[in-house]
């Protein structure tokens, strides 16, 4: 294997020299009544310190749990004792053993890491296990290396697979090489893409990405490449492109499986000569950029299948980097889905959802903790994508007036459709189904199954169901008289989404008048209408 072929792993070296001499005790809070608090970590001494063989009492005042900044206080919970319980680790047995003093004033009981129950103490609890304090306090037992990475790369967990991602992150960014990022569908590609070009030499400069799935075939070179003015129809204006708005940064290549193989040829040219031509221009123009391409697909099948450069794939991954999926860090889970809801509250300014971050106090906890638990038994296809979508449904729950517990998470599972396994295409009934509960939405069709537009655009075809695209001009104008000019109407007796509708419509010269002040990125009920959000 050639050496810009490599997978270059920088944490190999770690692996051989760790032992377990060098493995720490750490107490991690999974629930506080503070919501601030979920991530804050206690490390409690060295797997191999005899005094962690002795009891050592864990409460309201020790020990202290630091946060991302470095600060550290106690549990600080008035409602939780001073002395609420007695952890002793047993290197031997590799496991922990909880004891409750008569003097507690809650229950503790304990979870294995896959959310069954243990029972309550006193009990011994393997590495990696929960344990609950009443209502109010849930904290995670694990043994790690010390001095796992925790750099500020945007990439938020305190799991061993996260600080490995933001290590490889550091030591890719003092390569300006370019990147291949691969990962499943909303794990965090675009993340890690944004680590690598802070960390690096390029961040001051522009960060610029492009969704390759989201562009169609025939404006894909101009998204890339820029066109000069009267290039093409309806080219009033000269447009630059991502490789020159990027000039000396970074340009993101997000599922650049999707590409078309005669946009490929076109990209490999670019990197070959570090240059670009805008459509409609005569010369070529220099361009000074490290690109980082991402996708879920398995590029070498799509070479084999003819579907991928083998050429371009070899340019893009000089160097390459796996994001992990949801599943192989569950430990973050609490701390990813308390994030993803503290930017809901910054982005809402609304005192509801203000009020859920404020200081323990002994009211009942702004969202229970059962919440929680049920976060981490959950699976996520979609992986952190599905959690933040979670967080949002949370915020609604809030906003509505309704309680936020367990039952948001059931109605999301209720009207949600079953993903495909790997990207395998679904069946006819399967497909209408989906297609029927997103409102022949393709966006959200294709966020349901995990993968992406194109990717459900594809299967349709195939499938042979209706596309917007697909429709003439008479089927629509039939389907118009026959909801009296209701455009809504109209999409769902052709089974087809109002926006995919209207855009047809205009593709053929047929959108009434009425109809042009409808934005086609929102929805609408009827042409009159003002457009309504999806």
């Amino acid at each position: 294997m050639k050496r810009d072929e490599e997978t270059l792993d920088p944490r190999e070296s770690r692996r051989k020299t760790a032992s377990a001499g060098n493995d720490v005790v750490v107490l991690e809070v999974l629930f506080h009544p503070d919501l601030s608090r979920i991530g804050d970590r206690a490390v409690l001494g060295t797997a191999i310190d005899p005094a962690l063989a002795c009891a050592l009492s864990i409460g309201r005042d020790q020990p202290l749990f630091a946060d991302a900044t470095g600060s550290a206080s106690g549990l600080a919970d008035p409602c939780v004792s001073r002395h609420q319980l007695l952890l002793r680790w047993v290197p031997a047995l590799a496991s922990f053993a909880i004891e409750a003093p008569a003097s507690a004033r809650r229950v503790v009981r304990a979870f294995s890491p896959l959310g069954e129950d243990l029972g309550t103490a006193p009990l011994d609890a393997p590495t990696g296990a929960w344990l609950t304090i009443g209502d109010r306090i849930a904290l995670r037992l694990s043994v790690e290396p010390a001095g796992l990475g925790h750099l500020a790369t945007g990439i938020v967990g305190s799991s061993r697979a996260l600080a490995d991602l933001r290590e490889s992150c550091a030591a890719f960014a003092r390569l300006d090489q370019a990147v291949l990022v691969s990962g499943p569908v909303g794990a965090g590609k675009e993340r890690a893409a944004r680590a690598i070009h802070l960390l690096g030499s390029r961040a001051a400069a522009p960060f610029v990405a492009l969704n390759c799935a989201a562009v169609t075939e025939g404006l894909a070179e101009s998204e890339l490449f820029g066109h000069v003015r009267g290039a093409f129809s309806g080219a009033s204006a000269s447009r630059t492109g991502i490789f020159e708005a990027a000039q000396g940064g970074t340009v993101l290549l997000d599922e650049v499986g999707e590409l078309g193989l005669p946009v490929q040829a076109k990209l490999l040219r670019v990197l070959q000569e570090k240059a670009v031509r805008p459509v409609g221009a005569a010369h070529e123009r220099p361009v000074d950029v490290r690109v980082i391409a991402a996708t879920h697909r398995d590029l070498a099948s799509d070479v084999a299948a003819g579907r991928f450069r083998a050429d371009l794939l070899s340019r893009l991954s000089a160097l390459r980097l796996s994001v992990p999926p949801l599943a192989e860090h569950r430990e973050d889970i609490p701390l990813l889905f308390t994030r993803a809801l503290e930017q809901v509250a910054e982005r809402t300014p609304d005192a509801r959802l203000s009020a859920l971050f404020r200081h323990a106090t002994d009211d009942a906890p702004p969202l229970p903790m059962a919440l929680y638990l049920e976060l981490l038994r959950r699976d996520y296809p979609h992986n952190v994508r599905e959690l933040e979508a979670l967080a949002a449904r949370v915020a609604a729950a809030v906003l509505r007036g309704e309680a936020p517990d367990t039952s948001v998470l059931a109605a999301c599972d209720a009207g949600s459709s079953q993903p495909a396994a790997d990207g395998e295409r679904p069946n006819v009934d399967r497909m209408v189904k989906a297609l029927a509960e997103h409102g022949h939405s393709l966006r959200r069709v294709a966020q349901s199954f995990g993968v992406s537009h194109s990717t459900v655009d594809r299967w349709m075809r195939e499938l042979g169901l209706p596309r917007a695209c697909d429709l003439d001009a008479a089927t629509i104008e039939q389907a118009l008289a026959a909801s009296e000019g209701a455009v809504a109407a109209a999409a769902r007796a052709l089974s087809v989404s109002e926006r995919g509708l209207v855009l047809r419509m205009r593709e053929l010269g047929l959108t009434p008048q009425i109809c042009d002040s409808i934005d086609t990125r929102r929805t609408s009920s009827r042409c009159p209408d003002k457009p309504a959000r999806e």
